[in-house]
Protein backbone atom coordinates (compact mmCIF):
# COMPACT_ATOMS: atom_id res chain seq x y z
CA UNK A 1 0.00 0.00 0.00
CA UNK A 2 2.91 2.32 0.71
CA UNK A 3 4.10 1.89 -2.87
CA UNK A 4 0.72 3.17 -4.07
CA UNK A 5 1.32 6.44 -2.24
CA UNK A 6 4.64 6.87 -3.99
CA UNK A 7 3.21 6.01 -7.40
CA UNK A 8 0.25 8.34 -6.95
CA UNK A 9 2.64 10.96 -5.59
CA UNK A 10 4.50 10.79 -8.88
CA UNK A 11 1.20 11.05 -10.79
CA UNK A 12 0.21 14.11 -8.73
CA UNK A 13 3.66 15.62 -9.34
CA UNK A 14 3.18 15.15 -13.10
CA UNK A 15 -0.25 16.82 -12.91
CA UNK A 16 1.13 19.76 -10.90
CA UNK A 17 4.03 20.12 -13.35
CA UNK A 18 1.55 20.22 -16.23
CA UNK A 19 -0.63 22.80 -14.48
CA UNK A 20 2.33 25.03 -13.64
CA UNK A 21 3.63 24.70 -17.20
CA UNK A 22 0.25 25.50 -18.65
CA UNK A 23 -0.46 28.57 -16.54
CA UNK A 24 3.09 29.91 -16.60
CA UNK A 25 3.79 29.44 -20.30
CA UNK A 26 0.35 29.60 -21.95
CA UNK A 27 0.85 33.14 -23.29
CA UNK A 28 4.26 32.37 -24.77
CA UNK A 29 3.13 29.02 -26.17
CA UNK A 30 -0.32 30.07 -27.35
CA UNK A 31 0.57 29.95 -31.05
CA UNK A 32 2.87 26.95 -30.79
CA UNK A 33 2.37 23.22 -30.79
CA UNK A 34 4.22 23.16 -27.44
CA UNK A 35 0.99 24.29 -25.71
CA UNK A 36 -0.09 20.64 -26.02
CA UNK A 37 2.77 19.42 -23.80
CA UNK A 38 1.43 20.70 -20.45
CA UNK A 39 -2.03 19.39 -21.35
CA UNK A 40 -0.42 16.04 -22.19
CA UNK A 41 1.30 16.00 -18.78
CA UNK A 42 -1.97 16.70 -16.98
CA UNK A 43 -3.78 13.91 -18.84
CA UNK A 44 -0.85 11.53 -18.34
CA UNK A 45 -0.81 12.15 -14.58
CA UNK A 46 -4.57 11.63 -14.30
CA UNK A 47 -4.60 8.36 -16.24
CA UNK A 48 -1.47 7.12 -14.50
CA UNK A 49 -3.17 7.73 -11.14
CA UNK A 50 -6.27 5.86 -12.33
CA UNK A 51 -4.07 2.95 -13.44
CA UNK A 52 -2.31 2.86 -10.08
CA UNK A 53 -5.63 2.88 -8.20
CA UNK A 54 -7.05 0.09 -10.39
CA UNK A 55 -3.93 -1.95 -9.78
CA UNK A 56 -4.06 -1.42 -6.00
CA UNK A 57 -7.71 -2.49 -5.91
CA UNK A 58 -6.80 -5.80 -7.53
CA UNK A 59 -8.07 -5.01 -11.01
CA UNK A 60 -4.76 -5.95 -12.63
CA UNK A 61 -6.35 -6.87 -15.94
CA UNK A 62 -8.11 -3.50 -16.26
CA UNK A 63 -4.96 -1.66 -15.24
CA UNK A 64 -2.99 -3.65 -17.81
CA UNK A 65 -5.49 -2.88 -20.55
CA UNK A 66 -5.53 0.82 -19.62
CA UNK A 67 -1.75 1.02 -19.91
CA UNK A 68 -1.42 -1.29 -22.91
CA UNK A 69 -4.16 0.14 -25.08
CA UNK A 70 -4.41 3.76 -23.98
CA UNK A 71 -1.68 5.27 -21.80
CA UNK A 72 1.42 3.87 -23.50
CA UNK A 73 0.11 4.30 -27.07
CA UNK A 74 -0.97 7.88 -26.26
CA UNK A 75 2.49 8.66 -24.85
CA UNK A 76 4.43 7.15 -27.72
CA UNK A 77 2.19 8.60 -30.44
CA UNK A 78 2.32 12.02 -28.77
CA UNK A 79 6.11 11.93 -28.81
CA UNK A 80 6.07 10.83 -32.47
CA UNK A 81 3.81 13.78 -33.23
CA UNK A 82 6.04 16.15 -31.27
CA UNK A 83 9.11 14.99 -33.18
CA UNK A 84 7.28 15.44 -36.48
CA UNK A 85 6.36 18.99 -35.46
CA UNK A 86 9.94 19.78 -34.39
CA UNK A 87 11.22 18.72 -37.78
CA UNK A 88 9.07 19.80 -40.68
CA UNK A 89 8.88 17.47 -43.63
CA UNK A 90 8.83 14.33 -41.49
CA UNK A 91 5.12 13.59 -41.85
CA UNK A 92 5.84 10.30 -43.58
CA UNK A 93 8.17 9.23 -40.75
CA UNK A 94 5.38 10.04 -38.29
CA UNK A 95 2.89 7.89 -40.17
CA UNK A 96 5.38 5.05 -40.59
CA UNK A 97 6.40 5.12 -36.92
CA UNK A 98 2.79 5.12 -35.74
CA UNK A 99 1.97 2.25 -38.10
CA UNK A 100 4.93 0.15 -36.90
CA UNK A 101 4.12 0.87 -33.26
CA UNK A 102 0.42 0.00 -33.60
CA UNK A 103 1.35 -3.13 -35.53
CA UNK A 104 3.67 -4.14 -32.66
CA UNK A 105 0.75 -3.81 -30.23
CA UNK A 106 -1.34 -6.15 -32.39
CA UNK A 107 1.55 -8.63 -32.67
CA UNK A 108 2.15 -8.51 -28.92
CA UNK A 109 -1.50 -9.14 -28.12
CA UNK A 110 -1.64 -12.01 -30.59
CA UNK A 111 1.36 -13.79 -29.05
CA UNK A 112 0.74 -12.70 -25.46
CA UNK A 113 0.88 -15.26 -22.70
CA UNK A 114 -1.77 -15.31 -20.00
CA UNK A 115 -1.89 -12.47 -17.50
CA UNK A 116 -1.29 -14.62 -14.42
CA UNK A 117 1.23 -12.43 -12.64
CA UNK A 118 1.59 -8.73 -12.29
CA UNK A 119 4.58 -8.06 -14.46
CA UNK A 120 4.94 -5.82 -17.43
CA UNK A 121 7.12 -7.00 -20.29
CA UNK A 122 6.00 -5.14 -23.36
CA UNK A 123 7.28 -5.77 -26.86
CA UNK A 124 5.33 -2.81 -28.22
CA UNK A 125 6.81 -0.49 -25.58
CA UNK A 126 10.28 -1.63 -26.64
CA UNK A 127 9.48 -1.00 -30.31
CA UNK A 128 8.02 2.43 -29.50
CA UNK A 129 11.11 3.42 -27.53
CA UNK A 130 13.44 2.21 -30.28
CA UNK A 131 11.51 4.31 -32.81
CA UNK A 132 11.72 7.30 -30.46
CA UNK A 133 15.45 6.69 -30.08
CA UNK A 134 15.77 6.76 -33.86
CA UNK A 135 14.01 10.13 -33.96
CA UNK A 136 16.10 11.49 -31.09
CA UNK A 137 19.36 10.47 -32.74
CA UNK A 138 18.22 11.91 -36.07
CA UNK A 139 17.26 15.29 -34.58
CA UNK A 140 20.32 15.46 -32.33
CA UNK A 141 22.65 14.62 -35.20
CA UNK A 142 20.98 17.15 -37.47
CA UNK A 143 21.13 19.88 -34.83
CA UNK A 144 24.79 19.20 -34.05
CA UNK A 145 25.78 19.09 -37.71
CA UNK A 146 23.84 22.26 -38.48
CA UNK A 147 25.26 24.16 -35.56
CA UNK A 148 28.81 25.07 -36.56
CA UNK A 149 29.19 27.27 -33.48
CA UNK A 150 28.67 24.29 -31.20
CA UNK A 151 31.37 22.42 -33.10
CA UNK A 152 33.71 25.39 -32.67
CA UNK A 153 32.99 25.52 -28.91
CA UNK A 154 33.63 21.79 -28.56
CA UNK A 155 36.93 22.06 -30.41
CA UNK A 156 38.03 24.92 -28.16
CA UNK A 157 36.93 23.00 -25.06
CA UNK A 158 38.95 19.95 -26.08
CA UNK A 159 42.04 22.01 -26.89
CA UNK A 160 41.86 23.93 -23.61
CA UNK A 161 41.45 20.87 -21.41
CA UNK A 162 43.55 18.42 -23.41
CA UNK A 163 46.37 17.12 -21.21
CA UNK A 164 49.68 18.59 -22.24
Amino acid sequence: MELLYYKNGIAIYIIITGLIGFFKWRDQLANSYWICFPIFLIALGCFDGIGNILNSMGYHEYSYKLYMFFIIPAEIIFYFWLYSKCESGRKQYFKTSVFIFLLSIIVEEYFKKNLSSFSFFSFSYLIGNLLLLKDTVFLSRKNVLDNRRLTHILVRFVTIFWPL
